[in-house]
């Protein structure tokens, strides 16, 4: 869904398109909403200056940032690069890995640890870190990309405790059933002054079922990083807004705007000590059974 308002001061802006700069597609958008309030704020030239237009598009998450407004005038096509990317609300958790990105550039040769590191959807981040360190993929499952199969709630079991400098993960905090012990494990591996970032969701549809547990909103991350396990939380942020739709709308679920959730949610926090908390469950007394292939 893609709404608002866009007008012109001195000339009428017929349409405008948003265009993904590297593969050159692009999606066409009229101005054609009543928009009186909008006039009663910058005068006549804003009427009819609104849109609300929904699509199915090919653009990939990482490109969304880096869309264009092409902005078509009885002059030309003006381009407003990167323009879109605080209306789409994704600049938060992309803030948030950078201030992780800068910090290991920082560092001194060392070791990164990636959890969750196999490609199974095609996409790999070895290539995200920097060379003067050493990488290591580690995944529940065997396949590309990993080096070390592990399961993430024991950690300690074969990566040396302090030995690690800097770990990160993707869309795998869901899928942990009890991520307070991953929390502890992590403690156990980095070293002090070691950092960490995760990226998950707070609000996505049901995945990788039963392996499917958790949500989670910015105010999460202090629930697991904390003084207590050993932790500083350096920031957390919520991004990409989304609408939750019910598909039976009963009065009350009519959700809007206003009601609305994040698809994600992630956190940076840095070792400040060790932990003397212990949480000594096992996957096995779940029961949950092998991952998803």
């Amino acid at each position: 869904m893609l709404q608002g308002w866009l007008f012109g001061v001195d000339q009428r802006i017929p349409e405008f398109h948003i265009v993904e700069p590297g593969t050159g597609q692009r999606v066409a958008v009229t101005c054609n909403g009543e928009s009186e309030d909008v006039v009663s704020a910058h005068g006549p030239a804003a009427r009819n200056c609104r849109f609300s237009q929904r699509y199915q598009v090919g653009f990939t998450a990482e490109s969304l940032s880096h869309l264009e407004l092409h902005v078509v005038t009885a002059q030309g096509v003006d381009v407003w690069k990167d323009a879109l990317t605080g209306a789409l609300g994704n600049e938060a958790v992309h803030h948030t890995f950078g201030l992780f990105m800068e910090a290991i550039e920082s560092m001194a040769p060392g070791c990164v640890v990636e959890i969750g590191a196999r490609a199974r959807s095609g996409i790999t981040r070895r290539h995200l870190i920097p060379s003067q360190h050493k990488y290591l993929g580690v995944d529940i499952r065997d396949g590309e990309n990993v080096d070390l199969v592990l399961d993430a709630h024991q950690l300690s079991s074969k990566i040396e405790a302090a030995s690690v400098d800097a770990l990160f993960c993707f869309s795998v905090f869901e899928h942990l059933a009890m991520p307070w012990k991953v929390a502890l494990e992590i403690n156990k591996v980095l070293k002090v002054g070691g950092v960490g970032f995760i990226m998950t969701h707070q609000s996505w549809p049901v995945h990788d079922a039963p392996w499917d547990y958790w949500r989670f909103a910015d105010q999460s991350w202090k629930a697991l990083f904390n003084r207590q396990t050993g932790f500083a939380l350096l920031d957390a942020k919520m991004s990409d807004p989304a609408y939750i739709v019910p598909r039976i709308a009963t009065p009350e679920r009519l959700f809007d705007e206003q009601a609305g959730g994040f698809l994600q949610s992630a956190a940076f926090f840095q070792k400040t000590s060790e932990t003397t908390l212990s949480w000594d469950v096992s996957l096995d007394d779940l029961e949950s059974g092998e991952y998803p292939a």
